[in-house]
């Protein structure tokens, strides 16, 4: 190629309009809490975390039986990212999905546990032994990190020689926290 080519070649190039590209933002759901609700029972939702969340209208599920109505405010107006959500009776209990939809489109899913017994939400200050917040057996305890390190502690009466299954399912709902969980008899610490 002559200098004479490449000079034509460079002043056409630079004579052609800029070309920009951009992408719409993408909604990005981190969280929801509580993270479940009890079959054929309703709860109060709020979107606790994500990215480009604007102007959230609906939740969607994976199951028709899981639905989300927005709440509102005496004046009637909307509340931004809560909603009632309600779980008919033949929902199955196990992990469903949870989405958002707003102004940028519908987000990424995030599990949404359905379960067959009551929850009760968990009543802070509930971090030393003189304030453990007592808990009726067989119940589902909605909770979350309030930052760092969060110590949580619940009272229940059982009987001897009762057997009971004590479960953190954090890793249920896509939860990045490592639980560690200790029972107590009285004052005698057990594993």
């Amino acid at each position: 190629m002559t200098s004479l080519t490449r000079f034509a070649v460079l002043g056409l190039l630079a004579a052609l309009p800029a070309v920009a590209f951009a992408q719409l933002p993408q909604p990005r759901l981190y969280s929801v809490f509580p993270a479940g609700v009890q079959t054929g029972q309703a709860v109060e939702v709020t979107i606790t975390g994500g990215d480009d969340l604007e102007e959230i209208s609906t939740l969607v599920f994976d199951h028709p039986g899981l639905t989300a109505v927005q709440k509102v405010n005496e004046q009637q107006q909307p509340v931004d990212k809560v909603f009632v959500v309600t779980a008919a009776a033949d929902v199955p209990a196990g992990p469903h999905e949870i989405r958002c939809k707003g102004l940028w489109g519908v987000s990424n899913a995030r599990r949404f546990f359905v379960g067959s017994r009551p929850q009760v939400n968990e009543i802070e200050p509930n971090n030393a032994l003189d304030k453990a917040m007592p808990l009726t057996i067989g119940t589902a305890i909605p909770g979350r990190m309030d930052g760092g390190s969060d110590v949580d502690l619940f009272k229940f009466t059982g009987a001897a020689g009762q057997r009971l299954v004590i479960e953190v399912n954090a890793d249920r709902i896509d939860s990045r926290m490592k639980p560690s969980l200790e029972v107590y008899d009285g004052l005698a610490k057990r594993r």
